[in-house]
Parts: structure tokens; C-alpha cells; sequence
């Protein structure tokens, strides 16, 4: 029989030492290969939002078309409707003096800085009955635009003045509509049933109108004033912030606008957007005929804004919108 010593103590140590010794690390210098490269370089500034990019409109030659998709959407209708108004309106070469002056956006609105909210002369020929300051609060007590126009010339003089807030912003978008769309309609009350669906309104003039336009201004002409002015037709035609963007500067080539603006216009285009869905477009269609309904027998007007916010409280007066089927809860108001 074989005889089988046990190992050495030596023979132990160096076997334990060949399996258990940890590997080599080699450190490398080039960090440019290392799998843990930093793409960018470092930066100690804040967490900001991507930038906005708006590209510039293009101009074309092709002749208005009404669109016809195979779904229709708002967008879809509100750029063709706009494509049909960009074209009746009177197309002119832009010049770098053409910033001093203010140009027609739509067939009842005009937008400009504020020397041409003085010009009695331009008003007059452009049947402009209505001027809206667009005035920074904070210049509320040493910038006095209403009297600085020119009052041999009769027109409605009104006055909004914004925050930097998100919510200032918000209501002045609301007021601007109203004030523009209740002066439209006041002084052509021809087309007063058209008012419920003023984007096909705007887009079917008969011809030209004499009066009840409005100028939206403010020192330039390209900040305060050409937000609003998007906004407006952000609203009116139910288009995206770049169709309504472009558009605009289609019309008034040197708006110009922060990414704070920017990102409130698409935030803004959200809560439009989230309000029309939870409308539905039939439902939509019907609260615009009741309210053409109710204007042609001389009730109250209700603007879109209180129709859009009754809608939140799921057509209840002061009480809880979702309480399941035990009734509803009535909340102190």
C-alpha cells in the first residue's frame, strides 16, 4: 500500500497563495479612455431646462388651400384657417425701420410698439378703435402709455399691467382675449353670431372691416405685447406654441423672446390643450352654440374662460366634482 504523507506547510501556503492573490490593477493617466469619461465639462450653475428652438417661418408662394387630413384636429384646422388669413392680409417687405411702426396679425388685431400707438394717423386709416398697453407693473407709476397717444383720434384706451409671476401672465392672456374679442364684436354686431367660432369668422370676412380692431403694445412692440399676441392666437385658432410663434413673426419679423417666455407659452399651450380634451369636441361644439344662442337673446355674456373653468367643477355649483355615488359634498366657498 502506497504511503500518502500530507502535505508541508510550505507546500500549503504557496498553493492557498496561488489562488487567493488578488489581481493586478494597472492605473491608466489617459482619462479619455476610461469607460467613466465626463462628456461635458464641469459646470457649478443650477439644473436649467433645455432650450426652446423656435425656427423662423418660411415664407411661401403656394396659394391658400383649405386642408382636409383624414382626422381632423385642431392643430390641422387652426394652420389652415391662419394660411387662409396670412394670405387676404396685405403682404409687404420687411425693412429693419418696419420695427417702429406696427403690422395687422390678424383681420382685428394689430401689434406694435408704443410710438405707433401714437400715431392718430395710423389708427385712423387701420380703423383701429381699441389700444392695450401691455406695462410691466413695476413701471406702472412712471411709464404713462394711455396718456402719451394722441386723443384726436377716439379709441378705447385700456391698460394691463403684468407680473413676472406664471399666474400674472395667465390672466393677462385672459384679459387681452376678452377686451379684444368683446370691442370686435361690440362694434360690428353683424357678425355677432360668428362669435363661437371666431377663428372661421376671421377667416371669412366678406371684406375688410372699417372699425373695432385692436393695437396691442408695449415699449418695443416685441416682448410683452407679442406674447400676448401669441397667446391670443394660440387661443383663438387652437394652434401649437411654433405654428402660433411663427405666425406671428411671419407678420412682425422682429419679436424676439426669453426662454422664461418660451416655456411659459408651452406650458400655457399644455393648459389649452388639457382643457379641450377634457371638453371632448362635441361637447366643445355644443357649449359654443348655447353661447351664440344665448348672446342672440341678450343674456349675460359668459367669455370662454368661465366656460372652460366650469368644466372643473364637473358642471357643479360649489360642491365636490368626484365624490363617488354616496351625493355630493358641499364645499365652503
Amino acid at each position: 500500500m502506497e504511503d500518502v504523507s500530507p502535505p508541508t506547510a510550505a507546500a500549503s501556503s504557496a498553493s492557498s497563495s496561488s489562488h487567493l492573490s488578488p489581481p493586478t490593477i494597472t492605473k491608466s493617466t489617459d482619462r479619455s479612455t476610461s469607460p467613466h469619461a465626463a462628456s461635458h465639462s464641469y459646470s457649478a450653475e443650477l439644473p436649467r431646462p433645455p432650450r426652446i428652438t423656435i425656427p423662423p417661418p418660411v415664407p411661401t408662394s403656394f396659394p391658400a388651400a383649405p386642408l382636409a387630413p383624414a382626422k381632423p384636429t385642431y392643430t390641422d384646422v387652426g394652420d389652415s384657417l391662419l394660411l387662409t388669413i396670412a394670405h387676404a392680409l396685405v403682404y409687404y417687405e420687411w425693412k429693419y425701420e418696419s420695427r417702429r411702426s406696427a403690422q395687422a396679425i390678424l383681420p382685428n388685431l394689430h401689434l406694435g410698439p408704443l410710438p405707433s400707438a401714437r400715431n392718430s394717423a395710423y389708427l385712423m386709416e387701420n380703423g383701429i378703435t381699441q389700444t392695450i398697453a401691455i406695462r410691466n407693473y413695476k413701471t406702472a407709476g412712471v411709464l404713462k402709455l394711455n396718456s402719451e397717444i394722441d386723443p384726436t383720434w377716439p379709441v378705447e384706451r385700456l391698460v394691463v399691467d403684468v407680473g413676472k409671476t406664471f399666474n400674472d401672465m395667465l390672466q393677462a392672456f385672459r384679459e387681452v382675449k376678452t377686451h379684444i374679442d368683446d370691442h370686435f364684436f361690440k362694434r360690428n354686431p353683424q357678425l355677432a353670431e360668428g362669435r363661437a367660432q371666431l377663428s372661421h369668422t376671421l377667416a371669412t370676412l366678406p371684406g375688410p372691416i372699417k372699425e373695432g380692431k385692436t393695437l396691442l403694445y408695449c415699449e418695443s412692440g416685441n416682448e410683452r405685447s407679442a406674447a400676448c399676441a401669441v397667446a391670443y392666437v394660440m387661443r383663438t385658432f387652437e394652434v401649437g406654441t411654433i405654428s402660433a410663434v411663427q405666425y406671428v413673426q411671419s407678420r412682425r419679423f422682429c419679436i424676439g423672446f426669453s426662454e422664461e417666455v418660451k416655456g411659459l407659452l408651452v406650458t400655457y399651450e399644455g393648459i389649452l390643450r388639457a382643457q379641450r380634451e377634457c371638453l371632448g369636441p362635441e361637447e366643445l361644439q355644443i357649449i359654443r352654440q348655447e353661447m351664440a344662442v344665448m348672446r342672440g337673446q341678450g343674456a349675460r355674456k359668459r367669455g370662454s374662460d368661465e366656460v372652460y373653468e366650469s368644466d372643473n367643477e364637473g358642471g357643479r355649483d360649489g360642491v365636490a366634482p368626484f365624490n363617488g355615488s354616496q351625493g355630493d359634498v358641499e364645499m365652503d366657498m
